[in-house]
């Protein structure tokens, strides 16, 4: 908004009106095309993938906060293991162990809780 002054002849005021609905009308279409583009499906995938990536990196951070690690320090190891797996075709093997290791941390945890030890 511009600054009017008492002192303005009907012709500036006229002016400044039709710069300032010039200015109005841009923006309105500025904003339609926005929102035309937020709407494209390429658009509303990439932001479903962030969304999607920011919360695992979420995730891992409150994972890895009581070891006192931050996903930046570990990532850069896990993708050099990561890469060694793949090179040597190991991830399916890998996959396989962590899902049985996980199962019996699951199973242990079950087991301890349905009959808790008395000391």
């Amino acid at each position: 908004m511009t600054n009017v002054s008492v002192v303005e002849s009907p012709a500036e005021r006229k002016k400044v009106l039709i710069a300032e609905g010039e200015y109005f009308r841009i923006g309105l279409v500025h904003a339609k095309l926005s929102v035309g583009q937020a709407l494209q499906p390429q658009a509303l995938l990439h932001g479903a993938l962030d969304q999607a990536v920011g919360f695992a990196h979420a995730r891992m951070d409150q994972f890895l906060s009581p070891t006192g690690l931050r996903l930046e320090t570990v990532l850069p190891y896990a993708m050099s293991a990561l890469s060694f797996l793949a090179r040597r075709k190991l991830i399916k093997p890998v996959i396989g162990v962590a899902v049985m290791v996980g199962l019996g941390v699951a199973w242990f945890r079950r087991r301890q809780q349905a009959s808790p030890v008395e000391r």
